[in-house]
């Protein structure tokens, strides 16, 4: 069981490096196995999407797995366990990152009990931020995919395989688990609203069950994208803008099993978001689309 203490206002990063609990690195010694250029060009990376990505400059796993699953996390001590004891049932060769944003509970205890890398923020930076994080982690790390999923238990670790073969049957950039069953009234019509200001063609759009490929891990792990609030439309949207493609596939949830929804918990909440996702999504709506359906077939 492993843990990261991440310095929040760095993002993991200082100068390239990462403090592991088990195999602790410090600069000296960094520096000792690595040249100080290569150092700045592996940080710089995630900032610069010209850069040449180094991703083997400090690898805490030991081995190579191509698929890291990143799961931010706010006082989910009741569910948090449960999503990576699920995650770690399948046949999956892949590692589960809970980016714990300054919970004040035992979250970070929980995902660390059941296996799960934790990266600990020492302040809280919010849906995104917390999500953006594991993106960072991930590209240093050299995956090839990462799956982002909800802690509270909406995301069912049995959907995992329905992401990745859409993926290879799609050959998208990005896949968009979306689940339209589980909204009720007021979703559905904020969905719909979404999708005809963004021009996004997807269904559910508010969805953070995703997969994103490393070209698109690249995308989001750099400074164009830490402006962004939501795991939602902004992001989508950034996606088109970079020339990437999108797809989307049907996939069962659940209820959270504890806590209320971030967005949809108040009418306050709500109508922040909605002004705050229709702005964006109609500044940044595309031109043209690059949906893929779950098939591979282009949607028109």
């Amino acid at each position: 069981m492993r843990a990261i203490q991440v310095k929040a206002d760095e993002h993991l990063f200082n100068h390239g490096q990462l403090a592991h609990e088990n195999h602790p690195i410090s600069k000296s010694t960094a520096c000792q196995k690595l040249e100080d250029d290569t150092l700045k060009r592996k940080a710089s990376f995630v900032y610069n999407l010209n850069a040449v990505p180094l991703f083997t400059s400090i690898n805490l796993r030991g081995s190579y797995l191509s698929l890291c699953v990143v799961i931010p996390a706010f006082n989910e001590e009741m569910s948090i366990g449960q999503v990576v004891r699920g995650i770690g049932q399948l046949d999956l060769q892949c590692e589960v990152v809970v980016v714990d944003d300054n919970s004040s509970d035992r979250t970070r205890q929980e995902a660390q009990r059941h296996g799960a890398v934790v990266l600990s923020l020492c302040d809280r930076l919010g849906p995104w931020g917390a999500t953006q994080t594991g993106f960072r982690y991930a590209a240093t790390q050299g995956f090839d995919k990462i799956i982002t999923m909800d802690a509270d238990g909406q995301h069912l670790p049995t959907m995992l395989n329905r992401l990745l073969e859409s993926h290879a049957k799609s050959n998208a950039n990005v896949v968009v688990g979306s689940a339209p069953s589980r909204g009720s009234q007021l979703k559905l019509f904020a969905w719909r609203l979404l999708k005809w200001a963004s021009g996004l063609g997807v269904d559910d759009p508010t969805s953070g069950f995703r997969l994103y490929d490393k070209q698109a891990t690249q995308l989001f792990a750099c400074y164009k994208a830490s402006c962004l609030k939501y795991q939602d439309v902004g992001v989508l949207a950034l996606a088109l803008e970079n020339g990437l493609s999108l797809a989307e596939v049907e996939v069962d949830m659940k209820a959270r099993v504890n806590g209320s929804s971030r967005i949809f918990g108040s009418w306050l909440g709500i109508i922040y978001y909605m002004a705050h996702a229709l702005l964006l999504g109609f500044s940044k709506r595309p031109r043209k689309r690059h949906l893929i359906s779950s098939t591979g077939a282009p949607v028109k």
